[in-house]
C-alpha cells in the first residue's frame, strides 16, 4: 500500500508543527511553552511569506501598466507639443493665426494652431499655415514681400513656394535677382514670378485671378500656360481654358488728401502701369465723354497731366493696346476741386516779454502755423498758442486739405 507524501512546503502549517515536534525529540531542553512560542513565530512568518507570494505576481503587471501609461503620456505630449518644426528665413508680421506644422517618426505630420496674436517678424516653418485676421506681411529670404488681405489663408510650402487657399494677396513684390525662383500656387493653377509686382485672388475652389501690375508673371493651369505682362490679367481655372486680357487701369492721381482725390487745380498729375505702349483713355464718367489720352512707355509706364473740364467731377479710365484690345472701364473716382483758401482771423495777440500769446479761428481741418510752428486746433478750427516773437512780428498761416492757404501778418509795437 502506497501512502501519499506529506506536504513539505515551509508555508504548510502541518509541516511546521511536525518538524518542530521532530526537533523536540532530537534536541532536549525545549519546554512545552518554548515550543508553543516558537511554533507561533514560525506560523506568523509562514503567513507573511504566503501574503508576499500572492502579491509578487502583481508587481510585474503594475510595472508594465505604469510603463504603458508613461508611454501614452509621452506620445500624447509629443503629438501636442513636440515633433520637428523646420524653420525657414521667412518672416510674418501682423495680426494672424499661425498653424505650425510638426513632423514625427514614420513621416507623421500634424498642425498645432496657435492663438490669434500680433506677430512681429515671427519665423515661419515649412508647411506652416497663416490665416490673416488683419492685413499681414510675409517677407521671404530673398526679399520678396506678400501682403495678405484679411481672411486670406496661405501655406508656406517651401522656401520659394506659397499656396494661397483663400482670399487675396496684393502688391506681391519679387526682386529681379530671383528671376524664376518664386511661385504662388492655388487649386486652379500656379503663378511663377520673374521680378514683378502682381496680385492674386482666389475666387473659389475652381478659379483664381492674377493681375500683373509690373513685369511678367507666367501662369499655368491644367489646360494651358501663358506669360501675363504689365497691364494684363489672367483667369485661371481647372475646367475652363486659360484666358488673358487687359485689366482695368489702376491710376494714381496726385492729391493733397490721402483718403480722397482733393486738389486745388484742374490740372491733374497721373501715374499708371498699363500694357507696353498702350494708350490710357480718360473719361468724364457722368457724361461718358473722352477728355484725355496719355501713352505708355515700352515698359508700360504712364506719367503725365490731364486737364479736367469745369463740369467734370468723376473720372474713369480704360486702356487700348497696340494689338487692338481694350480693357474694361475702371470704377469712377470723384475728384473735388477746391480753389478757395480757408477763412482765418486773429482774435487775440498778447505780448508776454519776448513771446506772444496768439488765439484765432480758421476752418475745421486746416493746419495752422504761427511763426513757423504748427499749433493744434480743436474740431471747430479754433486755436491758441504761445510762441516766440520773430523781429516783433506774428505770422499766422492756415492751409486747408486741398492745399489752399490764407495768412495774416501782424507787427507788434
Amino acid at each position: 500500500m502506497r501512502t501519499s507524501k506529506p506536504d513539505t512546503r515551509w508555508d504548510a502549517p502541518d509541516y511546521l508543527e511536525q518538524t518542530l515536534a521532530e526537533s523536540g525529540r532530537r534536541v532536549r531542553g525545549l519546554s512545552p511553552q518554548q515550543r508553543a512560542r516558537l511554533l507561533r513565530a514560525l506560523r506568523a512568518e509562514s503567513a507573511e511569506l504566503q501574503r508576499r507570494g500572492r502579491r509578487a505576481p502583481l508587481v510585474p503587471l503594475l510595472r508594465l501598466g505604469f510603463a504603458l501609461a508613461a508611454a501614452v503620456l509621452i506620445a500624447s505630449a509629443y503629438l501636442l507639443f513636440g515633433g520637428v518644426r523646420v524653420l525657414s528665413d521667412a518672416r510674418v508680421e501682423g495680426f494672424a493665426v499661425v498653424r505650425e506644422r510638426r513632423q514625427g517618426i514614420f513621416n507623421l505630420q500634424w498642425w498645432i494652431e496657435q492663438p490669434p496674436r500680433q506677430l512681429v517678424a515671427a519665423p515661419l516653418g515649412i508647411g506652416d499655415e497663416v490665416i490673416a485676421l488683419e492685413p499681414v506681411t510675409v517677407t521671404l529670404a530673398d526679399g520678396s514681400a506678400l501682403f495678405a488681405q484679411p481672411n486670406a489663408r496661405l501655406q508656406f510650402v517651401e522656401d520659394n513656394v506659397l499656396f494661397l487657399a483663400e482670399g487675396e494677396l496684393t502688391s506681391v513684390i519679387a526682386p529681379q535677382a530671383q528671376a524664376a525662383g518664386f511661385r504662388v500656387e492655388t487649386r486652379a493653377g500656379t503663378m511663377q514670378v520673374r521680378g514683378t509686382v502682381f496680385r492674386a485672388r482666389v475666387l473659389d475652389e475652381q478659379t483664381a485671378r492674377e493681375y500683373t501690375d509690373e513685369g511678367i508673371v507666367t501662369v499655368s493651369t491644367p489646360l494651358g500656360s501663358a506669360d501675363v505682362v504689365t497691364g494684363e490679367q489672367a483667369l485661371l481655372s481647372r475646367v475652363m481654358p486659360l484666358t488673358v486680357e487687359l485689366q482695368a487701369p489702376r491710376v494714381r492721381i496726385a492729391s493733397a488728401a490721402p483718403d480722397r482725390v482733393l486738389v486745388n487745380t484742374r490740372t491733374l498729375r497721373l501715374q499708371a502701369f498699363i500694357y507696353p505702349n498702350a494708350r490710357l483713355l480718360a473719361y468724364d464718367a457722368d457724361r461718358n465723354t473722352l477728355i484725355g489720352i496719355l501713352t505708355a512707355s515700352a515698359g508700360g509706364v504712364v506719367s503725365g497731366t490731364l486737364t479736367l473740364p469745369a463740369e467734370a467731377e468723376k473720372l474713369s479710365f480704360e486702356q487700348a493696346s497696340p494689338d487692338g484690345r481694350r480693357s474694361a472701364r475702371s470704377a469712377p473716382v470723384t475728384v473735388t476741386v477746391d480753389i478757395v483758401g480757408p477763412t482765418l482771423r486773429l482774435e487775440r495777440v498778447e505780448p508776454i516779454g519776448a513771446r506772444v500769446r496768439v488765439a484765432g479761428q480758421t476752418e475745421a481741418g486746416a493746419v495752422v502755423r504761427v511763426n513757423g510752428r504748427v499749433v493744434s486746433t480743436d474740431p471747430s478750427g479754433a486755436f491758441e498758442a504761445v510762441v516766440e516773437l520773430l523781429n516783433g512780428t506774428v505770422t499766422v498761416i492756415a492751409t486747408d486739405a486741398a492745399g489752399n492757404s490764407a495768412f495774416v501778418v501782424q507787427r507788434l509795437r
